[in-house]
This record gives structure tokens, sequence and C-alpha cells, in this order.
């Protein structure tokens, strides 16, 4: 018989989601103030010291109609789990067996399971209580450990669900991910901890969405660190992602790849960021990122769509499944520890005042178009009287935003529109040349013409001494224009008196480059506009500076 118990409940308190009170007297009788920053029972799977390895550890989910052992202390309402639960259930286990020096292996028997997971009536032990790890113990080597979760509660699943189990009157939900994560972390041995920051917290919080930094160092303080790759790169992984959340995992060795597994719901848009040293993710340099189907087949991938180096993907599931992101470093020889981010419906910057993002004067900031319509701001200061050149470009790489949708409008500190705005069918980039009346506060909209979605750069420059010269205060011009543009093209708020600069020779727009078209005798009006666009048409050359728009 085990010679030893530890039973601990989590409860429901308001103000948090989950609170520890102790079914029996804690193992771990060190004074509060001497605990480290994660706390250790005194008990762990296998034979060996604490610091080596706990071997198989066999775990089973009770479903309709399987028996179950007697001596677990359940109660007479014990109830099996339904399927809509078990993909979270597994994805709590291997998310432990990914970081621990131990196997887990689910079994379909709960009579001879190590673990055994099931749904109970646990408010007899308090009106609050949704969780319950009981654990035996021969001497310091556990024999048998039984996880229960109360029957009358709402549990939000991985996959955004919400599911009811029983009656409940409660309107809020408890995240199941995270609660199985901490209930399997007591039956491994570990209690709770004074570290907030952590799934072993004594109160669950809903900005905690995966195992931290301490949960994973208290788990290798009892089993050791696990030798070998942690994730495999094939369909059997264990690594699992949580959309909303981030996974933690190393690029051991080299030419070593990680396949995370991840749920995603068709219509949705996702992205996922690859992150290294670039982002304080890693110690990965340069991390490059896959998105594969259920398959294994590969959609997309990228390798410095992030800030830095990092990798970044945007994709819109067509279909609701499993997926795999796959994490390498870009160079065959580089290793290294990384994180990957998923987020549903993002939005990195307000098209507000309250933006997040700010550019200074000769620098570049980054970020993605999301969705058709997003629009992103950034603040910028400028002195008056001072042109400067401002630009949204796609990024060269990845999941960029053509240079074709790139668009950019310029405010004022109200978030008023400044003059006109400026769309790419004009130049490699969206890029306006704009003189302030006064120095203060802008804000740069960079967006997309019509529909267009992915990846850009933002950067302010002074404008150069012909472009600042042509312009008088709150001149707006538009510069890069590629030959061949149709009027139809231009921004209709463009004063026709605007000063338009091409890069390059003049003779790529006009050949020959007429003084005045209007100027000349009607038939060389007629050769002339008989072989170019309209808006070429209405150019006039000036001395060095650029093109005016002639009046029509």
């Amino acid at each position: 018989m085990p010679d030893g118990q530890s039973g601990v409940v989590e409860s429901l308190a308001e103000g948090v989601n989950v609170e520890r009170a102790p079914l029996v007297a804690p193992i771990f009788s060190t004074p509060q103030y001497e605990r480290p920053s994660y706390v250790l029972e005194d008990f762990k799977w296998g034979s060996g010291p604490r610091g080596t390895t706990g071997g198989t550890i066999t775990w089973a989910i009770v479903t309709t109609g399987q028996t179950y052992p007697a001596n677990a202390e359940y109660t007479s309402q014990a109830t099996p789990i339904s399927s809509v639960f078990m993909p979270t259930i597994r994805a709590a286990f291997s998310r432990w067996d990914a970081v621990g020096n131990f196997t887990f292996v689910e079994t379909t028997s709960p009579m001879t399971a190590d673990m055994v997971v099931i749904f109970d009536e646990l408010q007899a032990q308090s009106s609050d209580t949704v969780g319950l790890a009981n654990t035996w113990s021969q001497g310091s080597e556990v024999t048998n450990s039984y996880i229960s979760f109360d029957i009358g509660r709402r549990y939000r699943l991985m996959d955004g669900s919400v599911q009811t189990v029983g009656t409940s009157s409660s309107d809020g939900s408890v995240d199941f991910y995270t609660l199985v994560l901490h209930e399997v972390g007591h039956a491994l041995g570990l209690d709770h901890e004074d570290n907030q920051q952590s799934v072993m917290s004594a109160s669950q919080r809903t900005d905690i969405t995966d195992l931290t930094a301490d949960d994973i160092s208290a788990i290798h303080a009892i089993y050791g660190t696990p030798s070998g790759d942690d994730f495999s790169a094939t369909t059997a992984t264990t690594g699992v992602a949580v959309v909303g959340s981030t996974v933690t995992g190393s690029i051991e060795t080299a030419g070593d790849t990680d396949w995370i597994r991840v749920t995603l719901t068709a219509g949705t848009l996702y992205r996922f960021d690859g992150r290294g040293s670039a982002s304080s993710g890693g110690t990965l340099a340069d991390p490059a990122l896959q998105l594969l189907n259920a398959a294994g087949t590969v959609l997309i991938a990228d390798n410095d769509s992030g800030p830095g180096a990092d990798a970044r993907i945007m994709f819109k599931a067509v279909t609701s499944g499993t997926y795999y992101l796959a994490m390498r470093a870009n160079t065959s020889t580089a290793t290294g520890t990384y994180t990957i981010a998923a987020t549903a419906n993002p939005d990195d910057y307000a098209a507000s005042t309250a933006t997040a993002g700010t550019v200074a004067v000769g620098g570049t900031a980054t970020g993605i178009v999301e969705t058709a319509g997003d629009r992103d701001w950034f603040r910028v200061t400028l002195t008056a009287g001072t042109a400067y050149n401002i630009q949204v470009s796609g990024t060269a790489t990845g999941s960029a935003l053509r240079w074709t949708d790139s668009n950019v409008v310029l405010r004022n500190a109200d978030g008023t529109q400044v003059g006109a705005n400026t769309r790419s069918s004009l130049g490699a980039s969206a890029l306006l040349t704009y003189t302030p009346t006064s120095t203060g506060t802008y804000y740069i909209d960079a967006l997309a013409y019509s529909s267009g979605i992915g990846s850009y750069s933002v950067s302010v420059a002074p404008a150069s001494a012909a472009q600042a010269s042509a312009l008088t205060a709150g001149d707006l011009a538009v510069v890069t224009a590629p030959p061949a543009i149709s009027l139809d093209e231009l921004p209709t708020q463009v004063a026709r008196s605007t000063t338009v600069f091409v890069e390059g020779p003049l003779s790529a727009i006009l050949t020959p480059p007429p003084a005045d078209l209007f100027s000349l005798p009607a038939e060389q009006q007629n050769t002339f506009m008989a072989g170019h666009t309209p808006f070429e048409q209405l150019l006039q050359q000036q001395p060095s500076t650029g093109y005016n728009l002639l009046p029509f």
C-alpha cells in the first residue's frame, strides 16, 4: 500500500481564476519566505533521486463505459470525459512531455494507467473548486495519480470554444488548457509557487497561456534536463502551439527542424512569429519558419519578414483542422533556442492617435496590413519649414505588401489628413514629400490600396535640396514616378501646380522631352500626344527639378 498521499484542490475565487486550498497538509514545510521561485514536493516518478529521469509514465482519459480504480477517491458523480475535451488534455500532456526528462504514453486503460483523468463533482471541497490532483507515493517514488475537473463548470478549450460540463450557473469560463497543465504539474511533483508569472502559480492568470521558463526549470530540477531532440520533424511531434500563446523550443544540432502542431479555424487570419535573438525570443540568430498542412506539405515559408532576422507568416485558413509550424535555422550550421507565437486576427498598430507605432526622422519602422482595410498609424515629430520624404514600401521578403498595394497618408496631431495621399502605382513604393507649417507631432497612416495585405516598412528622411526648393510650406509632392503613367492614377487631391519629381533620367518619361508641349506647333503636339499617355501630355519640363502639371 502506498504510504503517502498529496492532494491539491484548485478553487475559483473572485478576482482570480484559480487559487490553492490544500486537501491535506502540504508536504513541503519550508516557511513561505524561504521558498525559491518554484516549489517542489518531496516525491517524483521513477526510482532515482531528484534530478534523474522519471522513466515512462502512462496516463489515460476515462471515457464512456470504462472503469477506473476504486481507491481513487472519486465521488459517485464521477463522469467520463467526452471527445471534445481530449485534444486540449492531450496538448497539455504533450507540452510537459516536450520539456520533461520522462516519457508520457497515453493508454486506453484507466485501470492500469499511472495517471487517470476524469470529471467529478468537486464543489463539496469548496463551492469554487475547479480541479483536484491526488498523488500516492511509496516513500519518495510516486505510484499513482488521479486528476479530476469539476463537472459543474464552463471550460474554454484550445480551439476557442466554450464547453459546459453538467449544469453550470456561472457566466464565466476557466481556461482548460492551463488548468490541465497546472494539475499535471502537481501530479509530476510541483507545488504552488509564489511567482504569479507561471502556470504553477497559486492563482491562474489569463495572460499565462503556456509553460514559463520557471515551470520548465522546476520540472528540470526534479527530473533533470532531457537529452536529444525536443520536437521531432514529423506529424508525430509532441510540440503543440495554442493560438493566442507561445511555445518555446531549441534547435539543438545543425540541420535540426522542429514541428509544432497547431489547430486553425477556416476563415480566420493568423500571424505566426518565429522569434530568435532579434526580439529576445531565444538565441537563434536567424529563424526560418514554414507552415504545413495536415499531410506535412509546405504551404508557405518565411525567413526575415519579422523584426530584424525574425520570421513571420501571415495565413488565412481555408480549411479548419490541424496544421504544423516547422522551425529551423536559416543557415545549416546554426543552433539555438526560439519562440513561436500564434496570433488570431492580429493588429499590430491602431489607426488612431493612441497608436503604439513610432518612427524617427532618419529611421525605419515595420508593420503588417493584416486584413483588407487595415490602417496602421506611426507617430513622428517634424520641424516646420523642413521638407521630408515619407515612404511606405512592401518588405523585400516573405508575406510582403506589394508595392502596387502600398499607400500612405500624413495626418496632423489631431489625426486630420494633411494634403493628399499617394498610392504606389506612382512608383516602387508610396512616397510623398511634405513641408510642415508648424513643428510638432504628425501621424503617418500606412495602408494598402484596394484590398492588399502584407508586411511593409515606413521611413522618414529629409528631402533633397532640389525637392525642398520646389516646395512651399504645406505642399505635397509625388515622387518616384515610373514611365507611362495614366492621369487616372494621380491622387485627385494633388493640386495641378504640384511638382512631380522623377528618379532617373528625364528621358525615361518624355522622349524627346519638350520644353513646353503646348508651345509646339499643333502638328508636333498631335504627334507627341498620339504616342504618350494622357498624364505625359500634361507634363511640362522644369530645369533639373522635375515636371509641373499643366492646366487643362
